[in-house]
């Protein structure tokens, strides 16, 4: 990793070829469409971090450039290249300038929580029926279920798919703003391979979200119960999923300050993956509290 990150901030132009490469690769198909992605997300990051804003604006245009000519040359389509640019890059981009302004990688952090609820309010003021905007696109899906469940009725089909098509807004910036933290801190992490800065783990493990931060979240999260507002309610996903950070950074801080062993940490990371829908809220209400009460602040130290 150490050679790449190098590698990376040795130039704008070897720069601009990792993340159009990066980019191309993520056009394989899932699960590398992810891995890949991210990839170019932490390599703009990393040159963000590195550079002014002039050359790092530079890199990120040059890789919008470069992938959209890859594209046309290969597909004839420079969509992925605008895809890249708009949805992945250019919010990385400014949630580095925050960092690189303030200092604070909880505040670049929170931006980017703001980013996507913001995201999801102006899609319902823009569009009369985010709901059904989604069912089309949910139609395959549908189709597939049928097969694999004929029994199961059609009107039951179909009112799953209803639920889900209210909830998809919330949940693809959801799931965007996940890929934007893992960007931002794969690209501290890196930032601090090439010497630039101290080890990631000493940062992330004081990681808690500010109080403003905290009381909009509550605010949203009560509209979510107690009004019908399906704006709020997609939003909300986006608060429960973004708070999973600060839990886990909890547990780091924690487990840092009590001197045990980083199997707790790998049990964690297992819960996470095998029994994820029991453990994110957990993690989620976890760093909201934390918030309030410094939980970390209340382990003893132990050298």
């Amino acid at each position: 990793m150490k050679t790449l990150a190098l590698f990376i901030t040795r130039d704008a132009y070897k720069a601009i070829l990792v993340i159009s490469v990066f980019a191309i690769l993520g056009l394989i198909g899932p699960p590398l469409t992810w891995i890949f992605s991210i990839a170019s997300g932490a390599a703009v990051a990393l040159v963000t971090f590195v550079w002014s804003v002039r050359q790092s604006l530079l890199v990120l245009v040059g890789s919008g450039l470069a992938t959209a000519i890859i594209g046309l040359i290969a597909a004839g389509t420079v969509v992925p290249a605008v895809a890249f640019t708009l949805s992945l890059w250019l919010p990385v981009w400014l949630l580095i300038q925050v960092y690189n302004r303030t200092g604070s990688l909880v505040l670049a952090l929170e931006s980017g929580v703001y980013l996507a609820i913001i995201s999801i309010f102006m899609v319902y003021v823009s569009v009369d029926d985010p709901a059904g905007a989604w069912l089309p696109v949910l139609q395959p899906f549908k189709e597939s279920m049928q097969q694999v469940y004929p029994s199961l009725p059609a009107e039951e089909l179909g009112q799953l798919i209803s639920i889900a098509a209210q909830h998809m807004t919330g949940a693809v910036a959801a799931t965007a703003l996940i890929g934007l933290f893992f960007c931002v801190l794969i690209g501290r992490a890196w930032l601090a391979l090439v010497g630039k800065a101290g080890p990631l783990a000493a940062e992330f493990n004081r990681l808690r979200f500010d109080y403003v931060t905290s009381v909009i979240s509550i605010a949203i999260l009560g509209m979510a119960i107690m009004a019908d507002a399906p704006s709020a309610l997609n939003a909300s996903i986006v608060i429960g999923l973004a708070y999973v950070l600060p839990g886990l950074a909890v547990i780091h801080g924690s487990v840092a300050r009590a001197g045990l062993s980083n199997t707790w940490l790998f049990g964690v990371y297992m819960l996470l993956i095998f029994a994820g829908q029991v453990l994110v809220p957990i993690l989620s209400v976890l760093g909201l509290i934390d918030t309030w009460l410094n939980l970390r602040a209340r382990v003893k130290i132990r050298a």
